[in-house]
This record gives C-alpha cells, structure tokens and sequence, in this order.
C-alpha cells in the first residue's frame, strides 16, 4: 500500500530538512506499517497452519525491523519530541477520535492469553494502525499529522509487547 504524506507535513521547516534519502526513509518506513498491519488484518498468518510461536517470531521481527526509521537524519524520538514541541498535548489529544484513544489505552493480552485472544488483540491492533495510518494522509493540519503518527507507534510498540510477553506463555510454546 502505498502511504501519501501530507502537503500540510511536507510544508513544514522540519520535513522540508529532510535530504531526499530522509523522506524517502520516512515513506518507506509508513508503508512497511502499513503492509505488516494489513497482513495481519486480514488474518493471513494462519493459526491453522504455523506454531503460535512461529507466528509471534515472524510478527516481532516484521515489528521491530520498521520500528525506527532507517534514517541517521532523524528518528522517532525526533519526531515526537522536537517535531511537535511547539504544540500542546491537549491539542493534540483532541484531535483523536474515541476509537484510537480507546485502543490505547486498551490493555494487551495477559502474559498467559490463548493464541487466539493474542491473535484477535493483534487483528485488532492492526486495524487501528491502518485506521491511523489513513487519518495521517487525510491530516489538514500538521498537529493531525503528529497525533496520527504517535498513534501509529504507540499501537505498534504495544504489538511488540504482546510478541514479548508470549514468550513467556507456557501454554502455547509446545517445546518441553
């Protein structure tokens, strides 16, 4: 899928800094989101036909792979922090529909979930960076698209904890 960014981001001091291997870092790193997401949405990594564990490994290392842009220009923390340092968290919140700030604060899958409960969360979880992933190309303003891409990592991040806390989950790991 590809990801439209913004004029109302591309515009701005800081995006506009960007060397071209910068943006294009930027792009690729919202498009590989979007295909993890997607793939995970639509229930492609059967249950059926893989071990949980086998599972969780391919979704951890997809995750953790596109978790940091592949840019030394800048970063995530850069963009959460110097990106919107000039915008109040109360703007920003606001601009977050029920559903996204529901997600956040859903909480993950306990350490000892089923394999299904974990899969449904993370089909869940995908649909949320997806539904994220179009409000930031819808953006109309840039503290839209700040908001969208926190959510974006924030959702993600808590995917990774759900593949971590899995490797603790005696009930699904079939190895003595």
């Amino acid at each position: 899928m590809s990801i439209s960014i913004p004029i109302v981001l591309t515009e701005r001091p800081e995006f506009e800094s960007l060397s071209q291997e910068g943006a294009d870092a930027f792009a690729q790193r919202l498009r590989a989101i979007s295909e993890i997401a997607m793939e995970l949405a639509a229930d492609d990594r059967s249950i059926s036909s893989r071990s949980f564990l086998d599972i969780i490994n391919d979704v951890e290392l997809d995750i953790s792979i596109h978790q940091e842009y592949r840019s030394p220009e800048f970063s995530r923390w850069l963009v959460h922090s110097s990106w919107v340092f000039e915008v109040a968290a109360a703007n920003m919140a606001k601009e977050l529909d029920a559903d996204l700030l529901s997600f956040i604060d859903r909480p993950e899958p306990g350490m000892m979930a089923r394999a299904e409960e974990c899969f449904e969360w993370l089909k869940i979880a995908s649909k949320t960076v997806l539904n994220a992933l179009d409000k930031f190309q819808n953006s109309i303003s840039s503290i839209q698209c700040f908001c969208f891409l926190l959510v974006v990592d924030i959702v993600f991040s808590k995917m990774l904890v759900v593949c971590y806390k899995s490797r603790f989950n005696a009930a699904v790991d079939t190895r003595d």
